[in-house]
């Protein structure tokens, strides 16, 4: 990343409770205007990393640069970001309009800039004719755009964001999701995003921190992470992972990269080209995903489980002996 301005720099952090360190000896650049997504299983450190950023905690060593400035004693109010919890934080007694507006009336505003930006943010995010409402009128999605929105207008230079799909339901998660990329690009506001769902960190993210135990695990595209994890860690959290041994070492290898056939020579035939791995095994469970099943099988020669996504008309039944074709893998740690 040579010559690519960064918006946030995090220098060696560490934060410990007690005998638990929660960040452990941290470093990442976050390129400006991008959506970078610290992604790891509950614990791993993530939220506290992001409240330090915020200035909600102070690291018991290391450095948070924004803009360059070292942010160490400055208040959260002063650092130029904004912050979407992962509950929104609303506050239910007053109106979605001075929700919006309490930002920029702690900041003493004058009344005709606070209507204005309240326009400008609520036609953004397609809040008006709500604005007379209460936050426990909203679906769920509208809250979190609500929440989005107190953010956003205080026009920060860095957007922080706590796992804030997390209470929504599946459906609705896709849909604002892609609402919330569409408008952090419409911005182009450096935004920094927590969460432990794989698939959204691989569908918003410019790039992803993988985080382990306070550590930082990889670094990098959604694309490198899926396609060439550094460890077993990584490509476990970074989407669907099998691993399996042969010749002695440890493979990795993503469901659509294994193919089946009842033969060897068949699955070899089937191959396009390039090296292969050729095993034997048997399907143990077939899960039916709509357009595709994911075959579970069960190796021969180890007894390791591994999974393949097949076409939903060509699963296999329970107890099928089969050849396993592996067209894509790496060796790892």
């Amino acid at each position: 990343m040579e010559n690519i301005p960064f918006d946030v720099e995090l220098s060696r952090l560490v934060k410990r409770y007690g005998n638990v360190t929660a960040v452990d000896n941290f470093s990442l650049q976050v390129p400006r205007g991008s959506f970078t997504t610290l992604l790891g299983p509950s614990g791993c450190g993530k939220t506290t990393l992001l409240r330090i950023i915020a200035g909600f905690f102070e690291p018991d060593s290391g450095g948070v640069f924004i803009l360059g400035k070292n942010q160490k004693g400055i208040a959260p109010e002063e650092r130029g970001t904004g912050i979407v919890f992962q509950d929104y934080a609303l506050f239910p007694h007053m109106t979605n309009k001075k929700n919006l507006a309490y930002g920029l009336e702690i900041r003493r505003e004058k009344q005709s800039v606070i209507r204005e930006e309240i326009a400008n943010t609520s036609g953004l995010l397609g809040l008006d004719g709500l604005l007379d409402r209460y936050p426990g009128e909203l679906s769920g999605g509208q809250q979190q755009r609500l929440a989005l929105g107190r953010a956003l207008i205080l026009k920060p230079r860095v957007l922080l964001m706590d796992e804030p799909l997390s209470s929504l339901d599946a459906k609705l998660r896709l849909k604002v999701r892609e609402e919330l990329k569409e408008i952090q690009q419409r911005l182009g506001i450096t935004t920094i995003y927590v969460t432990h769902d794989q698939e959204e960190a691989l569908s918003l993210s410019d790039y992803i921190a993988v985080m382990h135990e306070g550590r930082l695990e990889q670094f990098g595209s959604p694309h490198e992470l899926y396609n060439t994890p550094v460890n077993a860690f990584a490509a476990d959290f970074s989407g669907p992972a099998n691993f399996f041994t042969a010749d002695g070492k440890t493979f990795f290898a993503r469901p659509e990269w294994v193919r089946i056939a009842e033969s060897a020579s068949s699955a070899e035939e089937a191959l396009p080209g390039g090296k292969a791995l050729v095993l034997s095994g048997r399907v143990i469970a077939s899960d039916f995903l709509g357009r595709l099943v994911r075959v579970r099988i069960r190796l021969e020669t180890s007894g390791e489980i591994i999974s393949a996504e097949i076409p939903a008309d060509r699963g296999p039944p329970p107890g099928t002996a089969i050849s396993v074709t592996v067209s894509r893998y790496r060796e790892i740690n």
